[in-house]
């Protein structure tokens, strides 16, 4: 929503009046939808009720490690929200969420 002053009054715009059709929203992990599942926290319950208003799809990590070493792209709607999520391959979820990522941590 998007505030502005008109006059004495506040007028909120929906994302539609202001000429978002659309919304893409690209993230390393997604939080997967599943049935009776309660959300992780602010961030996904912020795109959760953004994407079952406006037409849009969530992209990233579903969370697991491909036991195949195939990264396919998988499509899971639920609840009136599109989300295309993929596995990482051992040897990505080592390098980055094992290797550099970690060290990364020690360092902030």
């Amino acid at each position: 929503m998007f505030r502005q002053e008109l006059g004495s009054e506040r007028h909120v715009a929906s994302l539609t009046e202001v000429g978002v059709s659309r919304i893409l929203v690209v993230s390393n992990r997604v939080s997967v939808p599943r049935k009776g599942a309660r959300n992780a926290g602010g961030l996904e319950v912020v795109i959760r009720s953004l994407l079952q208003r406006h037409e849009g799809i969530w992209f990233g990590w579903s969370g697991a490690v491909s036991k195949s070493g195939q990264n396919e792209v998988r499509v899971i709607e639920h609840d009136g929200m599109t989300c295309a999520v993929t596995d990482l391959s051992k040897d990505d979820y080592e390098e980055y969420y094992e290797g550099f990522a970690k060290d990364r941590k020690s360092v902030v």
